[in-house]
């Protein structure tokens, strides 16, 4: 592939196969792919065509060329010939438009695990996996083991767990269970499910679950993990509801405001919020006062029950007859009139409010929420709630406050209008209830023709542009948000847009708010409705659920790559020392003066295959450390040149690299020993195992403008262009690599290690001839004696 096209072509860390179209040449095929699907010979593919001829799709959807051209993004499944039969695999992918390019990832769909774990190891998995795990026989009937994470999260008395508890106990719903019996016998390997166990809280928590099936030197076993998303889903709940509310809120507004004079908009209101409280009856009333002075309550709307009974049937009769006037307080929502307080009551026969009278017809309510309607201190209306499975809470009360607000400037609006029925034109009928809108509603109201010119604007905008803030600079900053929000990319449905928009005040404070607007004809003239309200909270909440999805995902991809590496690099070793050990047996039992020097030859094998392995878990333990967000530094001040020197006597390399130092013997630095000591001891490790039979690598200290420079300099293999980009990647080896020991996971915790001192690394080298790493560090004070 021509140099100009590799330059201007980048790409994630995560992608298996890359194609460029230009010449339809494979230009990157990751490490997972390769060991994942090991019975394909990957030297045979070098071209778009070649792996065609492997992994073809269906013949429906053509060639690859033109389906992901003209699809963009593909997701698709499709049968591999694998082995003795056909392997199930899933294809995801993209088309990069700018470097011409498609990205591939390939998944198996069903695949058995090929390499049989010892019990021993699987336990220490377990323990190091730092979530709650279970480890249970193939029948699900003993808890083999458990770590010690699962025990944190059991309220269950240990006495009754090692008294014979069952799995089937943990289970909330039951049913999951029998579920689990099914795939048990199935020929899957894995199961994940988000459900609700028995523990760490006796009403049960929400966990994401991984079942796996698992191969043991003492048969199979299932390998049960959980991750605790109860905080997720909580969160994930109320902002779906969060939401819900917020969007039922401005269907009711623009309802109201966009239909003709003498709309009523109470049984939409009603509808409304008996939808978002999940309650079985409901009534929406305006409080006033009779001619004779005591006071009254008009429904306006009311749940229609009348199908229940013939009593029923009648019982509506009877408040249609009297226009549905209430004029007795003696129970639940006249005390919330009376007292202008919320009246939340989950068992009302015990309330001293309740009359517990028995009126033939009405549904027995078994629970009841009363929120009273306030303009200033006095009740004007009230919402009248029952039935609800579970009963209500304070959280009720707060998601119906903007109900309540907007059932407030309703009720105040609609005064106004019956207060200037005088007015003759509907416009001007419409105006003064809009004005009246605009002045209670927490909301910034806008009202422009088709020309963007403004016949309304609400005094709320200061709340939102900033106390300082003119009307015109205001009537500005509205017009503009319109503008943008009237694009396609915010278009909802019909002739309604929504977006959500970050802006600076004059104050310099930065705001999210929500733009909400409905265009509707009157008379055949055009007219934009806007409401802006402020969501900085809920956006906030949005960006940290989607930090929190993007970690999780991040978390997968590596324990995807950690297992799929440790069962490649495990397997040599293991296999070598077990062959040694078969070998050794054989030679003892033997006769002849030659047996003693046999056995010592596989002796020094084993011990060898033994160290790797121990580098290997070294490697993962390092991996471990810096990827967990809660790593602290232990801080130390170090004479830099005596560290330098020290670290390569403590790990025998001083012969076998040249030290340079430009600076002082009494600079010094504060760094985390253990990090930098390990960064340090893998550059130079890797320069020696690189440069083998020539020049010594050079460690070089130089002081720059702003701090300091610390490189390693080998004379080696060097790393070609196409492998720089991903050399920092967990478990990339580099093509003149893969036949030197390693397992990919050092760079990537020098990298992070550097990181977090605050500095950065470069590279830079020319394939075949050298490398040179250099850890560049910013110091405020140069600290001497």
């Amino acid at each position: 592939m021509d140099q100009e096209i590799v330059e201007k072509v980048t790409f994630p860390d995560n992608e298996d196969l890359v194609f460029c179209l230009e010449n339809e040449c494979l230009i990157k095929a990751s490490e997972r792919v390769k060991i994942i699907f090991d019975d394909i010979d990957w030297n045979q593919i070098t071209s778009l065509d070649h792996f065609e001829i492997f992994f073809p799709l269906p013949s429906n959807l053509g060639k690859r060329i033109h389906y992901y051209t003209r699809e963009r993004d593909i997701a698709v499944v499709h049968n591999l010939k694998w082995k003795s039969g056909f392997l199930e695999v899933e294809e995801l992918g993209w088309y990069n438009q700018l470097s011409n390019s498609i990205h591939v990832l390939l998944f198996p769909l069903k695949r058995e695990s090929e390499f049989l774990l010892s019990f021993q190891e699987l336990l220490e998995f377990m323990d190091r996996l730092q979530r709650p795990a279970a480890l249970f026989d193939f029948d699900l009937n003993h808890v083999v083991y458990a770590n010690q994470d699962l025990y944190k999260i059991n309220f269950f008395p240990l006495s009754k767990l090692g008294s014979g508890f069952q799995l089937i106990d943990f289970f909330v719903d039951e049913s999951v269970f029998y579920e689990l019996l099914e795939w048990r016998d199935s020929d899957s390997i894995t199961l994940r499910r988000q459900l609700i166990m028995r523990l760490v809280r006796p009403e049960g928590n929400w966990f994401e679950i991984d079942f796996s099936k698992v191969k043991t030197d003492r048969g199979v076993l299932i390998l049960t993990t959980l991750k605790d998303i109860h905080n997720f889903r909580s969160l994930h709940e109320n902002q779906v509801k969060r939401n819900l509310i917020l969007s039922k809120v401005s269907f009711v507004q623009n309802s109201f405001l966009s239909k003709t004079s003498g709309f009523m908009p109470y049984q939409l209101f009603l509808d409304t919020i008996l939808e978002v409280s999940n309650a079985q009856y409901g009534f929406v009333g305006e409080v006033g006062t009779s001619a004779d002075g005591n006071k009254l309550m008009k429904i306006h709307a009311v749940t229609d029950f009348s199908q229940n009974s013939p009593a029923a049937k009648k019982l509506i009769n009877k408040l249609k007859d009297d226009n549905f006037f209430f004029r007795h307080f003696d129970n639940l929502f006249g005390a919330a009139i009376k007292t202008g307080q919320v009246i939340c009551e989950n068992n009302p026969p015990t309330n001293p409010h309740s009359s517990n009278k028995v009126i033939p017809g009405h549904p027995t309510i078994s629970n009841f929420l009363g929120i009273p309607i306030l303009s200033g201190e006095q009740v004007i209306g009230l919402i009248g709630l029952g039935n609800k499975q579970g009963g209500f809470n304070g959280a009720d009360v707060e998601d119906l406050k903007p109900f309540a607000t907007t059932y407030s400037v309703i009720l105040n609006a609609l005064d106004n209008e019956e207060r200037n029925q005088t007015l003759q034109k509907d416009a001007t009928d419409k105006a003064l209830i809009l004005s009246t809108v605009g002045d209670h509603s927490p909301d910034t109201i806008a009202v422009l023709d088709a020309e963007y010119e403004f016949k309304f604007l609400s005094p709320s905008y200061k709340k939102h542009f900033g106390r300082s803030v003119t009307e015109i600079e205001a009537k500005r900053k509205v017009r503009a948000l319109i503008v943008k929000t009237l694009g396609q990319k915010y278009w909802q449905a019909d002739e309604h847009y929504r977006s959500r928009l970050r802006i600076t005040t004059k104050e310099l404070e930065h705001r999210w708010l929500e733009t909400s607007i409905n265009i509707f004809k009157k008379e055949g003239r055009k007219k934009i409705i806007a409401f802006i309200r402020e969501v900085s909270v809920q956006v906030k909440s949005e960006q940290s659920l989607r930090a929190s999805l993007r970690k999780e995902r991040e978390f997968k991809m590596f324990l995807s790559d950690f297992m799929n590496i440790v069962a490649h690099e495990f397997k040599t070793p293991l296999s070598t020392i077990l062959s040694s050990l078969e070998l050794s047996e054989y030679y003892l039992q033997s006769e002849g003066e030659e047996k003693l020097e046999k056995v010592n030859h596989h002796l020094g094998k084993i011990k060898r295959e033994a160290e790797n392995l121990h580098k290997i878990v070294v490697s993962s333990l390092t991996y471990d450390r810096f990827v967990k967000e809660e790593v602290k530094l232990k801080l130390e001040e170090l004479y830099l040149n005596r560290f330098i020197k020290e670290s390569l006597v403590q790990y025998g390399l001083t012969d076998l690299v040249l030290f340079k130092s430009e600076l002082p013997e009494t600079f010094k630095v504060e760094w985390d020993r253990f990090l930098m000591q390990t960064t340090l001891v893998n550059l130079v490790n890797n320069a020696i195992k690189f440069s083998p039979s020539r020049q010594k690598p050079i460690v070089s200290l130089v002081k720059t403008e702003n701090g300091l420079e610390l490189s390693v300099q080998d004379f080696g293999i060097g790393i070609s262009q196409k492998d720089l980009p991903y050399i920092f990647t967990p478990f990339y080896r580099a093509a003149n690599a893969n036949d030197i020991e390693g397992t990919g996971m050092g760079l990537i915790a020098v990298k992070n290690f550097v990181k977090l001192h605050g500095g950065h690394i470069d590279v830079i080298s020319e394939l075949g001839s050298w490398s040179k790493f250099t850890l560049s560090f910013q110091l405020k004070n140069e600290v001497f004696d």
